[in-house]
């Protein structure tokens, strides 16, 4: 007979307490800690209903799922459990933010001479907004036990540049069509100077924006930087942009369209010195948008269309690079592997 064990408050039945249940359902013994009430009120920063309450919602979902016969609840009082000293475990059952504690289990049945348990992650099931669901989310009355979005999707960008504000609200729009949106646009510091040359310096700008503009205003769902430089690639300079989306405990990137300067605009931004020892350094000598604006005989093109639709004779536009950077940036986040 194979056994597993896995553990929760199980405070409000949702897909995330289902997607768990539904892995240990292979198993012809599932043992399921239950928090007890002191315990879970000490770690858990929303209200908990009482453990009777809890143990029938996690009773009937067991039955829904033809699971109930075999299933033993008990209580939990600690962060192991009985998981370090049963023999008769074969499996554990953990979420993908509780993977830690499986490997300190294993540890400690290591220690004790017991076999390791084998380790079934559970990825994070996520709501309409692209977030995972939470009791928390749900009493806050962010989302419905079903993950649809109830309060309007809250956005901070850190920029207050039109275009770019624009290219984000059209990315956002596609990714999340039928949800409110409340986006808000702060002017914040990249922390890289005005004009970023390189990868890494390209990206470090977008991260230290979209942190900043969630320090601006903590209670938006994702933050939002963008940061658009120039990178050196085939002895040519590309100009592209990149975003940084944060939802405050993880972050993923992703970056636009990139095109080539004209050699006499590089020619003029960026110079070239020998050292010594034979190795070229790069000085950034002016910003692109200051270069542009003497040759359009504009100001601030860089807050309208861009240097891209100057330079493209108004074929592309600076919001559609921001747009596919954001997008961009999603995808990791909605990856199915």
């Amino acid at each position: 007979m194979s056994s597993c064990i896995l553990g929760g408050t199980f405070n409000i039945m949702h897909a995330g307490h289902i997607a768990l249940l539904q892995a240990a359902k292979p198993y012809a013994q599932v043992y399921i800690g239950l928090t007890t009430d002191q315990w879970a009120r000490a770690h858990h920063h929303c209200a908990i209903a009482p453990a009777a309450k809890r143990r029938a919602a996690l009773r009937r979902e067991l039955e829904h799922l033809g699971m109930s016969e075999r299933t033993l609840i008990f209580p939990l009082s600690n962060r192991f459990g009985s998981a370090t000293n049963e023999r008769s475990l074969d499996a554990i059952v953990v979420s993908s933010e509780t993977n830690e504690v499986a490997g300190e289990i294993n540890k400690i049945r290591h220690a004790r001479h017991l076999h390791p348990l084998k380790i079934i992650v559970v990825p994070l099931q996520m709501a309409q907004d692209g977030l995972p669901f939470s009791a928390s989310r749900i009493s806050g009355g962010k989302i419905d036990v079903h993950g649809h979005r109830l309060q309007p999707l809250r956005v901070a960008v850190g920029s207050e540049n039109p275009s770019k504000l624009e290219g984000v609200r059209h990315a956002m729009r596609r990714a999340f069509p039928n949800m409110r949106l409340e986006l808000r646009g702060f002017r914040v510091k990249s922390g890289v100077g005005e004009q970023p040359l390189g990868h890494s310096t390209i990206e470090l700008g977008a991260h230290n924006r979209a942190k900043a503009a969630c320090n601006v205003w903590p209670a938006c769902d994702y933050s939002i930087g963008l940061e658009s430089g120039l990178l050196p690639f085939g002895g040519r300079y590309f100009d592209l942009q990149f975003a940084c989306i944060s939802d405050g405990s993880a972050d993923t990137f992703g970056c636009s369209m990139g095109f080539p300067l004209p050699k006499n605009i590089a020619g003029k931004m960026i110079k070239t010195n020998k050292t010594k020892n034979k190795f070229s350094r790069f000085r950034v000598t002016c910003s692109l948008g200051s270069v542009i604006d003497k040759l359009s005989g504009e100001k601030n093109v860089g807050r309208g269309k861009g240097a891209i639709s100057f330079l493209s004779r108004g074929l592309l536009e600076r919001k559609e690079m921001t747009e596919q950077a954001v997008l961009c940036a999603l995808v990791e986040r909605r990856s199915p592997v």
